[in-house]
């Protein structure tokens, strides 16, 4: 059971929160719920299409980490 801030609040018991996806009901949601991932998984294909490069975990934390310290400087810089 995964337990967030948001499960606690309202004691979820299945972490599942449809806002906007209100045609996300019926099968595919029971399915969810119980683990189905036969079912469930077809979810997972609707973000497939912001996938636009294959990179090595090393390469993808070192551009975190150039972000971040983009952001930092750029605050650091508006505070001084």
């Amino acid at each position: 059971m995964i337990r967030t801030t948001l499960t606690r609040m309202f004691d979820l018991r299945c972490p599942i929160v449809l806002a906007p996806m209100g045609a996300v009901t019926g099968a595919h949601l029971a399915a969810a719920a119980r683990g189905d991932f036969d079912v469930a998984a077809t979810w997972v294909g609707e973000g497939a299409d912001l996938i636009d490069r294959v990179q090595p975990a090393a390469e993808w934390l070192r551009a975190i980490v150039e972000q971040a310290r983009a952001q930092r400087s750029a605050l650091v810089a508006k505070l001084a």
